[in-house]
């Protein structure tokens, strides 16, 4: 009895020994880890290196990558060729994916989306410029074209030491009594000027307008008055000959260009001397009579 006690016992023992073993051995074996659903990406655009404000973007500065769905912004830029000629409304970050909201294209900007500093290159200045039917080329203007500057400025003879124009009246005897003709003169000045935008950057809303037709109300939208003004890209020294030219009260129109003719050219000023010389002007001498025709009616 006693030795099928001790038998049971050692039996137990190495029962005991053998679960030891099997879950040492589990324990020991690699746990799999649990099935990750795969991450779903899309390309987005990422500047590989700080992109300045106001700054055309640079192809070079940008690479596409793979990028979560969930935390890509829905106007994440997918495409490089969505950045071809856009400029950075915004500074842009090296690391940060471009937005469509942090982009624009010139005529995107030149519409008034986005600062209008951003379109005027290093060295030039926007300089606005009234217009008119006739000195704006009969509103055929549009943003990108070129114009020429034509000036005619009005010259008055005037008294050295006062300034004031002849003739003076100084209630002498002889004085010469009514208004001096001013003596004029046209010259091509400044060349290939380049319209930056047509008409002003602020556009308020066009307020509709309500029509009685048919015994019914009708909505038509207010047509928009025709552009007062143009901005034009210039180096500061041209557009100091522009201020001149108004503050002297010039004559000042423009003439459009050939988007291809980027030669300038020199002129001569127009004067009367100049009319008279080269078309071969026969100016009418004073004489004692005249044709019939010529004398105005009495009755």
């Amino acid at each position: 009895m006693r030795r099928r006690s001790r038998l049971l016992l050692i039996l137990g023992i190495l029962l005991a020994i053998v679960a030891m073993l099997l879950t040492y051995t589990m324990l020991q074996k690699p746990q799999q880890p649990a099935e990750q659903p795969p991450i779903v990406t899309r390309k987005v655009a990422v500047a590989v290196q700080d992109i300045p404000y106001g700054t055309l973007i640079d192809p070079l500065a940008v690479e596409m990558r793979d990028w979560p769905v969930d935390t890509a912004p829905a106007d994440a830029i997918g495409n490089t060729a969505d950045l071809a000629g856009k400029y950075a409304k915004t500074a842009i970050f090296a690391g940060q994916i471009i937005q469509a909201k942090m982009i624009a294209t010139p005529s995107e900007l030149a519409s008034g989306e986005g600062p209008a500093s951003i379109l005027i290159p290093v060295g030039m200045v926007a300089y606005p410029f009234p217009i008119d039917e006739l000195s704006g080329v009969s509103y055929a203007l549009k943003s990108g074209d070129r114009v020429d500057v034509l000036i005619t400025f009005k010259f008055l003879q005037v008294d050295r030491e006062t300034q004031v124009a002849f003739p003076l009246d100084r209630n002498q005897p002889g004085d010469i009594q009514g208004v001096q003709i001013p003596r004029l003169v046209s010259q091509l000045t400044l060349q290939n000027i380049e319209v930056l935008r047509v008409g002003s950057w602020y556009v308020p809303p066009v307020q509709p307008t309500t029509q009685q037709q048919g015994g019914q109300q009708q909505q038509a939208q207010a047509t928009p008055p025709p552009p007062a003004v143009v901005t034009l890209l210039m180096p500061q020294q041209d557009a100091l000959v522009l201020q001149f030219a108004k503050e002297a009260k010039a004559t000042i129109e423009l003439a459009l260009r050939n988007p291809n003719d980027q030669e300038m050219v020199t002129t001569q000023s127009v004067t009367l001397d100049y009319m008279l010389a080269r078309f071969n002007i026969t100016v009418p001498i004073l004489r004692d009579e005249s044709l019939e025709t010529l004398i105005p009616a009495t009755r």
